[in-house]
Order: structure tokens, then C-alpha cells, then sequence
């Protein structure tokens, strides 16, 4: 049942990232891989609402698919994905307890 889960993520991701297009021809590239793993984060946070932003941003959906193999920056994914996160980015050390 898993392997069934993973593959329909899978496609679902694949059909995501390869259908966003921009005409920019400056800009297009970073707009469309922007954009789209702003989709694919969608999908990976669906099945997944405890996945971190650093996982996700070492996830072989957004490094290979989404961003075409283009390398960037963690703090660049990061920052086109922290306002998806479903946890509210509340990572890093719990307060103190009194």
C-alpha cells in the first residue's frame, strides 16, 4: 500500500512540476523553479506535516524535478517555502519551562 502511496506522489509531484511555465526571459527560470517548488512542497508537506524545511529542502523531489538540477541555496528554498509549512515554522529550542 505504501509503494502504491509513493508512486501516486510521485506522479502527482512530476505532473506539478513539469506544467508550470513563465515566458520571462530573464527572470523565467528562477520564477518557474519558484514556483514550482512552492507546488511540490505542497504535496511532500501533505503527506509528510512533520517534514522539516531542511529535509525538505535536501528532498530529491525539489532538487531534481523542481528545480531541474539548478543548484540553490537551502536559504533560498527556505525562504520560497516557510510561509507552506503547516507547523508554522516553530522549529529550534523549546522555551524554557518555570
Amino acid at each position: 500500500m505504501q509503494a502504491q502511496h509513493d508512486n501516486q506522489g510521485d506522479k502527482a509531484l512530476s505532473y506539478i512540476a513539469s506544467h508550470i511555465m513563465f515566458d520571462d526571459p530573464r527572470h523565467g527560470k528562477t520564477r518557474r523553479h519558484k514556483e514550482r517548488v512552492r507546488a511540490v512542497a505542497e504535496v511532500l508537506w501533505r503527506q509528510d506535516p512533520n517534514m522539516t524545511i531542511s529535509a525538505m529542502a535536501d528532498d530529491a523531489h525539489i532538487l531534481e524535478v523542481a528545480c531541474e538540477g539548478k543548484i540553490y541555496s537551502k536559504e533560498t528554498i527556505r525562504d520560497w517555502v516557510k510561509d507552506l509549512n503547516p507547523t508554522g515554522g516553530k522549529g529550534g529550542r523549546p522555551k524554557k519551562a518555570t
